[in-house]
Parts: structure tokens; sequence; C-alpha cells
């Protein structure tokens, strides 16, 4: 590693590849600047798929039904499943969707060749989805936490195909400020997937150094109560000062030149044959946000003194965080306001009778009226 002076905490990018493997969460990084067309489709307006791949989604959809050929029966289904013959025929819709230059339903949702071609990232995102299966996407060291409408598989932010990744990497907003600046300051921008993992909330804290000792460790969930907490202090203490040990062993010239910084990290169960814990390195933090220790961090600890750790002692010190981080970027502030005038003009519906549209516009009149 080449030393030079640092002011802000390295992003997983940074470090991932300089500190051991018992330290982290298995990760992979792929290069942003590898992918040309990808960077184009990301600074596009809209939302739409490239070109090659809503056609490749078409037809996919398609082929998952078997193939008609024109004959009485779709091929590829058993004889319990058997199709009644009903007297349609639609073999000219499905001949034209087996056209090879299928350019969509209809005029108005006309696939235009927009020239993209984004085929070699979704090819190396396959390979890291045959090794971890499913994935949690980030920018170099952004989570896309305003994104998790973008995708819909039950669990927020977890990515289980090529196109969920995509998809939510261009719904966020946070993750592409970060890859902006980074263009501007000439860093590298990389796409981050680490594998997921069912991760416990009450396990995640967060670490204070500083002049190269460790001086105090926070719980992360400010407004969650967990009573074992408080008797595995030690447990979390001593687990840290192993992964601060090697942060500073690995990542020393990586670190910012003052020497205070803070990091996140998971406390994993104890092993089934050390029955000890391990602290797995999640990323880096400047020290402004002190957490569970207010306005001030605690003094470097003597010798042989493990660092203070702070945790929820009681119900009484839950603090109100208020409304869930992003929760206002959940969904699209069209969709979502959408969604209230639907609802409003259902009310009206419900006590005034008339159609839905009637309603709607009747609504918006009177939400006219009152600004």
């Amino acid at each position: 590693m080449t030393t030079q002076t640092r002011t802000q905490p390295p992003a997983i990018s940074d470090w991932q590849e300089h500190l051991p493997d018992t330290m982290q969460l298995k990760s992979s990084i792929l290069g942003l600047e590898e992918y040309p067309d990808f960077i184009k489709w990301l600074d596009a307006d809209g939302m739409r798929l490239p070109a090659h791949l809503e056609r490749t989604q078409v037809r996919s959809a398609k082929t998952d039904y078997g193939t008609y050929d024109g004959e009485d029966d779709w091929q590829g289904e058993d004889e319990d499943n058997e199709v009644v013959d009903d007297g349609l025929d639609i073999s000219e819709l499905i001949s034209d969707l087996n056209e090879d230059d299928w350019q969509g339903e209809d005029e108005d949702n006309e696939v235009v060749d927009d020239g993209l071609d984004i085929s070699e990232l979704i090819s190396d995102l396959n390979e890291v989805f045959a090794e971890y299966e499913e994935v949690f996407a980030m920018s170099d060291s952004t989570a896309p936490q305003d994104a998790g409408w973008s995708i819909a598989n039950g669990e927020v932010l977890k990515c289980q195909t090529p196109i969920e990744v995509i998809s939510i990497l261009k719904s966020s907003t946070l993750t592409s400020s970060e890859w902006d600046t980074r263009r501007s300051s000439n860093l590298r921008c990389n796409i981050v997937l680490r594998k997921w993992y069912n991760l416990e909330r009450s396990l995640l804290f967060r670490a204070y150094s500083s002049e190269g000792s460790l001086v105090g460790i926070s719980q992360k969930a400010l407004s969650e109560f967990h009573p074992f907490l408080s008797d595995i202090k030690h447990e979390i203490a001593t687990a840290c000062e192993i992964l601060h040990k090697g942060i500073i062993k690995h990542l020393k010239d990586l670190l910012p030149s003052e020497g205070d910084f803070a990091f996140d990290f998971y406390l994993t169960k104890p092993g089934s044959k050390t029955k000890k814990r391990t602290a797995k390195l999640m990323g880096f933090h400047n020290t402004d946000e002190k957490l569970l220790f207010g306005e001030t961090l605690p003094s470097v600890p003597e010798e042989e003194q493990q660092p203070e750790v702070r945790v929820i002692e009681d119900t009484d010190d839950v603090v109100d965080c208020g409304p869930a981080a992003f929760l206002k970027a959940g969904l699209p502030m069209e969709l979502r306001d959408m969604s209230q005038l639907v609802s409003a003009a259902e009310a009206v519906d419900n006590s005034q009778g008339g159609s839905i549209q009637e309603n709607v516009n009747d609504v918006i009149k009177m939400m006219q009226q009152t600004q």
C-alpha cells in the first residue's frame, strides 16, 4: 500500500483486499469503470432497463410457459395439465412475439434500441450470485437505503438477481452521489457486493479509536433494549480489541492521518468449537456521531484496561429516534402522492358516489383551493 495523507475514512473497496477474511464479511468488488455502458445507463433519466435486457426479460418470461408451435396445445406441458381447446387462435400474436427483432407490445411501449450493452456486467454478477446466492449491493462505502422500494422480494435491500442489483443502484441517490464525489476526486468507483447475512441488529456496534487506542464502543440500535448485552460487555470489548489491532496492523496507511476514526462491526455468536465471539468489520466512519457517548468520547484507557462499552441498560434508556431512516424516501413521491390521492377519492366515493376519476378531480380541486 502507498502511504498518503488521508482526511476521510477508507471505503470498503479500499480496505477489503488488505484485511484478513476472518475479520470481515464476504464480499466481492466490481470496478464501475469496467462497464461504461452501465455508467451511461445510471446517468440517464428513467428506470427502464437497457433495451437488450428488456427483450431478454420478455423472451425469458415466454419460455417459462413452454413454446407455442401453432398446434392445438402448448409443448412442454404434461398430461395432467392438458390444455382444453377453447376455440381461440392467438397464433398471429405469438408469431409476432417470436420475431427476432421484437420491438415491444405496442407502439406506445416500443423498445427503442439505446445502443447500451451491459451483458458483461450481468455475466459478472451471475458469477457472484453463483457463489453467494443472495447479496447486499452498494457503492464504495454507501448503502442504497433510499432505494429499497425498487425491488419487491420481501426483504428490503436483499438482491437475488442481477436485475435487482442494477435496479437498486439505479434508484439510489445516495450511491450515485458517492460515486459522483469519488469521480470528482479522481478516486476509483466500485460496486460492492456483500454476501447476504441475516444480521441481528442487537449485535451491531460502533467503535472509536483515538491516538491508536480503542477508547469506546457503543450499541448502534439506540431505540432497542436487549438485556443480554449488559452481560457480554467483556466479550464485546475483547472481540473488538482483536479487530482493532488487526485494523492498525493491516490498514494503517489507509486510515485518516490525524489518527481518530470510528468503525462499525458485527459481533458473531459464540463459535461451536472455540465458544468465542469474533468481530467482523463493516465499515469506517468519522467520529462526529458519538451515539451513546453523547458529546464527548472517553479518554484513552489505562494500560490493561478495556475500552468503555455502552449499551441500552433499561427500557427507560431507549432513545426515540423518530421515524425509520429514509422512510420518506422509501417510495417515489409521485407514487406516494398518487396513493394518497386515490385513497382520498375512494373516501369521497364511499360518501358521495360517483366514479373514482370524477372523485379524483374533485379532490384535486379541493387541494388547490386549500393551497
